[in-house]
């Protein structure tokens, strides 16, 4: 189960990225800015998680129920959104087609938060010893210029 969750994390992150490709560098650096802000934000939530808790979290049925839930209105934003960049290299779109493009392209993903508060635990589980603060801070730097680079590099590699 904990191979699928990292895979879903995974793609959630490389969906962020795609979405972030498509925007100018100040949206990007906006939208990385509030992500950046969430993850110093939940340093003291991230920081009184067990392991055994989040275990039990994962072995709920209902909890995973909801998360499929959620991540299956990610997926289908992601979907439009891609449809719909595609569609508009290809023509002039609609009002309606505009409009949604828009909210499309500016919601960066549902389930970024979530996989970010997880990193987050991961990396204050891995580093005993080190200041809960200063991960989150160093997290939240590391968002603040690599995912604006990797959106970069994304457009540069599939222009």
């Amino acid at each position: 189960m904990e191979t699928v969750v990292m895979t879903i994390m995974a793609l959630v992150i490389f969906s962020f990225v795609l979405k972030m490709s498509g925007q100018g560098w100040i949206a990007r650096f906006i939208t990385c800015a509030v992500t950046a802000l969430f993850t110093v934000l939940t340093c003291e939530a991230a920081a009184s998680q067990s392991k055994t808790q989040i275990a039990d979290w994962l072995s709920q049925p209902e909890l995973m129920l909801d998360m499929s839930v959620w991540l299956t209105i990610d997926v289908a934003f992601q979907t439009g959104y891609c449809i719909l960049a595609a569609k508009s290299l290809a023509g002039p779109l609609g009002r309606r087609g505009s409009m949604a493009l828009a909210v499309c392209r500016y919601v960066p993903g549902l389930l970024v938060f979530p996989v970010l508060f997880a990193i987050l635990t991961q990396l204050i589980f891995s580093l005993p010893g080190v200041d809960f603060a200063a991960t989150a801070w160093s997290l939240g730097a590391c968002l603040l210029i690599a995912a604006p680079l990797a959106a970069g590099g994304l457009c540069w590699l599939v222009p």
